[in-house]
């Protein structure tokens, strides 16, 4: 027995026996293969058994652990490789079953329901903003929430016209052509009806602009009267405003405007042999500069008009000269508002102008250049959308150079408000006060008020029923005269689409004046066609 047989590894024999060990080892290794004294290199191995079996008696495991060829080197020569037999065949694996998949027994994660599905939407819809919720932790990155989805956009009028895109401009034309009858075309005492043709013209226009503003409408009709044509006339009307921001809150504003009318041969102004409809034209500018101070808005503005009268034709052949009581106006106009609330802003505005005539004496012998002077006190209102517009009350005052003229003054009422009742009903109430010029003589002029309401109803959406009330009250300050006015509508529009629609209207008028033949009443039934390019 070997001293270390028993574990005893310090005595000397076992490190002899590993000195001879590894002194032979390398020896061993450097014999050439098929050398006899190798043990692992060239030995041959019966066919039948798979291990070597030297004559010790004493089994070593073969290095070949499946089918290989007989007789063939555990060791390439070539390469010095281990050789392991021959080569097994390859298999397909799309034909080779290898089994189920084993399953982990790990639990998958629960997935996340898509953003569009109606449990996350009615989660959202139900759920306060993510702006109301607590902020996250400091050490937390905030949740985005997802961005919302786009719903399709609904045409609040899908029967209106589109218009005509000139530049950053939309400009929507229309021509109007209706035929109808007047009971009354000359607005005489003596009733004297004919068929009525009516042509118009007209525009609104309405910028895009990131910055500046501009607007502008206009609109334009001719009356043909088959029976008589002495009554034919005119209308017009047209405004254009521009608004020029130059700074944050400094803006500078432009206003032209323009109006066409006619006088009835009845009135206290025309000749009473008069047999045609005098026009009045006007026309005018505004130019002004706006500055916000926080909440403090005030305004200064110029003004300059300009009013041209017709001649009146008389039933004697003659002509009566109305042209020489064209005058010019000039004006100064402040005003400061205050903002209370984003919809309510009241505002005071006080003015003063000038009339000169182009004849500084009138037909009668007098001297009618005046100086005015306005105040008043209002607000401007835009309550949730329902309730728009402005109104005001104040005291106008004209004095004229001729001493035998009174002076002309009075309260004065202005105002336009839109109440949205509901979103297919709208009721819009007017009010105007003006001191206007006449040629009566002994009399500085007119003051004139003027009321009325419309309500406007969307019984489809594709068909409109209005009806209006208006009434005027005129009296001429040094002379006897007074008239009042009514007058009602009814009206209707139905839109085929977007280019045609028809439109049909009936209008009475009543006028009572304390002048002798100057009262009448006169009905108006008209019918066409309203085309919107």
């Amino acid at each position: 027995m070997f001293p270390f047989a028993n574990g005893d590894y310090r005595s000397p024999g076992y490190f002899l026996l590993l000195s001879a060990l590894v002194v032979a080892g390398p020896a061993v290794a450097q014999q050439p293969p098929g050398s006899e004294g190798s043990l692992l290199r060239g030995s041959a191995v019966p066919e039948d058994s798979r291990a070597y079996r030297p004559s010790g008696g004493s089994s070593i495991p073969a290095y070949d652990t499946g089918r290989r060829t007989p007789n063939a080197p555990l060791f390439d020569s070539a390469s010095q490789t281990p050789n392991y037999g021959r080569p097994r065949p390859k298999v397909d694996k799309k034909t080779r079953y290898s089994g189920r998949k084993a399953i982990s027994a790990k639990k998958l994660p629960p997935t996340d329901l898509y953003r569009t599905a109606p449990a996350v939407v009615r989660a959202a819809r139900t759920q306060p903003p993510l702006a109301d919720a607590a902020p996250p932790p400091p050490t937390f990155a905030a949740q985005q929430a997802p961005p919302p989805k786009r719903r399709p956009r609904v045409d609040a009028d899908p029967y209106g016209p589109l218009g005509v895109q000139m530049g950053s401009v939309n400009v929507k034309p229309y021509l109007d052509l209706q035929a109808g009858y007047d009971s009354n075309p000359r607005r005489s005492p003596t009733k004297e009806g004919s068929p009525v043709l009516r042509g118009g013209l007209g525009f609104t226009a309405q910028s895009d602009w990131s910055r500046h503003e501009l607007t502008a409408e206009a609109t334009g009709s001719y009356l043909r009267f088959s029976k008589t044509p002495d009554a034919d006339r005119p209308e017009g009307s047209g405004k254009l405003n521009l608004r020029l921001d130059i700074l944050r809150d400094t803006f500078a504003n432009f206003e032209l405007r323009g109006a066409l009318a006619t006088q009835r041969p009845g009135s206290p102004d025309v000749p009473g042999a008069t047999i045609n409809q005098p026009t009045v034209a006007s026309f005018g500018a505004t130019t002004g500069l706006t500055q916000r101070f926080g909440r403090t808005e005030a305004s200064v503005s110029l003004l300059a008009d300009r009013r041209v009268y017709g001649d009146a034709e008389l039933a004697g052949g003659g002509v009566s000269r109305l042209s020489q009581d064209n005058y010019n106006a000039y004006g100064l106009r402040g005003r400061v508002g205050y903002e209370f609330t984003p919809g309510v802003k009241p505002f005071v505005e006080v003015g003063a102008d000038v009339r000169k005539r182009d004849e500084a004496i009138d037909s009668s012998g007098f001297d009618r250049d005046s100086s005015g002077f306005l105040a008043r006190v209002g607000s401007t209102f835009e309550i949730t959308r329902t309730l728009t517009g402005e109104a005001s009350a104040g005291y106008a005052r004209r004095v004229y150079n001729d001493n035998r003229l009174p002076i002309l003054a009075g309260p004065t009422l202005d105002g336009r408000l839109v109440w949205a009742a509901t979103p297919l009903t709208t009721l819009t109430l007017r009010a105007a006060t003006e001191l206007n010029e006449t040629t009566v003589a002994g009399a500085a002029g007119a003051v004139s008020h003027t009321l009325s309401a419309d309500v406007s109803h969307a019984l489809l959406r594709n068909l409109t029923l209005g009806a209006g009330l208006s009434f005027n009250d005129t009296q001429y300050k040094g002379a006897p005269i007074n008239e009042r006015t009514w007058v009602g509508a009814l009206r209707s529009e139905y839109a085929f689409n977007r280019l045609l629609r028809v439109r049909g209207s009936y209008a009475y008028e009543k006028v009572d004046s304390s002048q002798a033949g100057a009262s009448y009443n006169a009905h108006v039934f008209l019918l066409g066609l309203r085309l919107t390019p």
